[in-house]
């Protein structure tokens, strides 16, 4: 999931290769406080999602973990 204000290319001839299946959605501002609560609420459920967690002073790992493809499913910076 991600949010982006400009346009962003994408390179569907190297996702060719993936057999990836890319699903489109969109949401609203005001949905930010449903899901927030769902979260909070089935925390358990969305702790699955989470691949690594690391320190907040191994940032700098994380980003390099998280940009490396199939490095990682989510990665999670934590204090």
């Amino acid at each position: 999931m991600a949010v982006h204000k400009k346009p962003v290319p994408v390179d569907f001839g190297g996702l060719l290769t993936t057999e990836l299946t890319v699903v489109l959605s969109m949401g609203y501002p005001t949905e930010i406080f449903e899901v927030t609560k769902d979260l909070v609420e089935h925390w358990e459920r969305y702790e699955l999602l989470i691949s690594d967690r690391i320190p907040f002073a191994d940032a700098q790992r994380a980003l390099e973990l998280g940009s490396t493809p199939g490095a990682a499913e989510k990665v999670v910076v934590i204090l």
